[in-house]
């Protein structure tokens, strides 16, 4: 009896059943679950035009292809698909077919058990070069179960098989050509054809002897015997994917099932057709395993603390995690394809520039390096980067760790540092000059006192020594005061002593005390005391403050030569600002700054005054420490005026 094996009855007479068409689609779905972009087809040919199937996988395009898809409009040429396995082409520019738009595709054919070409699988996906050797690999595997499967549609249409089954020229076809392990049961479930692929895999290797004791049979056999008996009970088909231990490694199969029919339609058989997933099954696994360590890399990548980059050859971002767009203040889209040369800090871009290209030459392994870049809201962020390029693909790794806090540190010990080599040098220069400011009193005091003792004097003259001696020792306990005040301050142990205060009678006692020094330079002394004495009561440390006017009295007159000095207060508000007013030579406005520091007096050279030039520092020190702030408005040869406030405390 001869058999026609025709494709078109596929068309013309026999339907594809659902059960298959799933089959198809959770075959695809291996695919398109791994390239989460990917469109998987499967279409069937008719004539110069492709049908789809309802097989179509996608979870993230919506798909909106109608029938007549030329392939042309796809791949172009689609004779060579004749000698080929697969075709698989990659665009720089997007290719459109309806709506579905695509720069990489792969297409494989797919052929009736005759040979003639059935159709195409075609997996299209928007990123270029996204199908590697494991899409190709799945890609074939699939499309041989799927000429399996049509193979196996054909003889469960045909029903015209009768006791020569096994004879029949169709049947040895199917068996001897097919890559599966092909056997058929009779309906008493004995073994009664199976083709060399099964025989090689679980019998002996002598034709003539068939071994049905073999662990690999006996495996097998335990393994499709329910399905056997179920198919011979209801004589319907069934398919399974099962697996089966042999030679101390697992097998897997997807079997299928069909029962064969004599012409009076009577039950003789069963034909099963395994095919070898074993790989398929590894590839799966591989892929699914290769997905949850993309998985766990994304988890680890979305949650490290350091900022981790990809960018391209240009610098365009490609990807960020959240802990860099997080620490600039920006979101993900905000930062995904701008350009780093756009966030650089300006002042670090030339030099970050110019690094880069001179280190890319050499190709490194890793570049090493700082900089800066711009928060959203202005601000800045410095960045410590470990940058790994991969050439040949023109992209790079980069992972940063934020210095900014590092930085900040550093610059706040560079400045400790220098005021420590300043403070150092201040102090040697302080103790030098205290060497003959304290040199010249003493010299006073012991050279009159001699003199005092070896000479008879008369009484001008007597009491002219007696007023040297008495100033030389009154200089020596201000310097020595000065030193003990800073000394106090330095180490925190300043107190202040509250209680009431007339200003007034305080300012009278200050110019009262130096009127006989301001007269002896021929200058007047002039005090300006708005409040009546009753009203002119502040709580503060009378001490200190005397000591306050004092110290600014004494300077005041130290650098007045002609004109006048002047103290003087007004109430403003909750505070009482008083002033000390001099016609002195002023202030030079490079010295101004630290006019208030310790041993501000010593950084000029070309002084020629005298003065442990601790005087304004102790004041500004104090007066902080009373709840008020000092200040200086002077300008060269016009004099200077000293304010300070202190809270009026009633």
């Amino acid at each position: 009896m001869e058999y026609i094996y025709l494709s078109n009855i596929f068309n013309d007479t026999i339907g594809i059943e659902e059960a298959y068409l799933k089959k198809w689609r959770n075959n695809l779905s291996l695919i398109s679950d791994f390239y989460k972009s990917a469109t998987c087809i499967l279409t069937q040919r008719e004539g110069d035009f492709l049908k789809i199937l309802p097989t179509c996988h996608n979870n993230s395009i919506q798909l909106n292809i109608t029938d007549g898809l030329s392939l042309e409009s796809l791949i172009g040429d689609v004779e060579s698909l004749s000698d080929q396995t697969y075709i698989l082409k990659n665009f720089d520019r997007f290719q459109n077919v309806g709506e579905l738009k695509f720069k990489s595709i792969l297409v494989v054919p797919v052929f009736y058990p005759d040979d003639v070409l059935m159709g195409y699988i075609i997996l299209l996906d928007e990123k270029k070069d996204c199908f590697d050797q494991a899409a190709i690999k799945l890609s074939l595997q699939i499309k041989e179960l799927i000429e399996v499967d049509l193979k196996n549609i054909y003889l469960k249409f045909n029903d015209k098989y009768d006791d020569n089954f096994t004879n029949d020229l169709v049947c040895k076809v199917l068996y001897e050509k097919s890559g599966a392990l092909n056997c058929f049961y009779s309906k008493n479930l004995k073994l009664s054809f199976y083709n060399d692929n099964f025989k090689s895999t679980f019998l002996t290797a002598d034709h003539n002897v068939v071994d049905l004791t073999t662990v690999g049979y006996k495996n097998y056999y335990n393994l499709i015997l329910p399905n056997l008996k179920e198919v011979v009970k209801s004589n319907q088909a069934l398919n399974s994917i099962d697996k089966i231990e042999y030679n101390g490694s697992n097998m897997w199969f997807n079997l299928d099932f069909n029962p064969i029919s004599d012409n009076s339609n009577q039950l003789i058989g069963v034909y099963v057709v395994a095919n070898n997933i074993t790989d398929l099954i590894i590839t799966k696994q591989r892929m699914l395993n290769k997905k949850q360590d993309l998985l766990e890399y994304e988890r680890i990548f979305n949650l490290v603390a350091n900022p981790i980059c990809i960018a391209d050859i240009n610098g365009v971002f490609i990807k960020t995690n959240p802990a860099f767009y997080r620490i600039l203040g920006f979101t993900s889209e905000e930062v995904q394809g701008r350009s780093m040369f756009e966030m650089i800090h300006p002042n670090d871009l030339k030099r970050t520039v110019d690094y880069i290209s001179e280190k890319i030459k050499e190709q490194p392994e890793l570049l090493e390096f700082e900089n800066r870049y711009v928060c959203k809201d202005g601000s800045s962020v410095w960045f410590s980067w470990m940058v790994q390029p991969i050439y040949e693909k023109g992209i790079s790794y980069s992972v940063a760790h934020d210095i900014t806090t590092l930085k900040e540190t550093q610059e706040e010990l560079s400045k400790a540092k220098e005021h420590a080599e300043e403070s150092d040098r201040l102090k040697t220069a302080f103790l030098c000059n205290m060497s003959h400011e304290i040199r010249t009193p003493m010299n006073g005091i012991v050279g009159f006192s001699d003199l005092l003792k070896s000479t008879a004097l008369q009484n001008e003259e007597l009491e002219y020594y007696c007023d040297i001696i008495r100033s030389s020792g009154q200089q020596l306990l201000r310097i020595v005061n000065d030193i003990i005040d800073i000394s106090k301050i330095e180490i925190g142990e300043v107190d202040i002593i509250e209680n009431e205060v007339n200003i007034n009678e305080l300012i009278r006692s200050i110019a009262a005390f130096y009127k006989p020094d301001i007269a002896s330079k021929g200058l007047e002394i002039i005090t300006m005391l708005p409040l009546p004495d009753k009203d002119a009561i502040l709580k503060s440390d009378e001490t200190k403050l005397r000591q306050i006017l004092d110290n600014l009295l004494s300077n005041a007159l130290k650098f007045t030569e002609n004109g006048f000095l002047k103290i003087a207060y007004e109430v403003q508000g909750t505070d009482i600002v008083i002033s000390v007013e001099d016609t002195g030579i002023g202030i030079p406005e490079n010295k101004r700054k630290n006019i208030f520091e310790r041993f501000a007096q010593l950084k000029d050279p070309n002084k020629s005054y005298g003065g442990a030039g601790l005087g304004l520092a102790i004041c500004k020190a104090y007066i902080n420490k009373m709840g008020g702030d000092i200040w200086v408005e002077t300008s060269m040869d016009s004099g200077s005026i000293f304010k300070f406030t202190l809270p009026f405390i009633v």
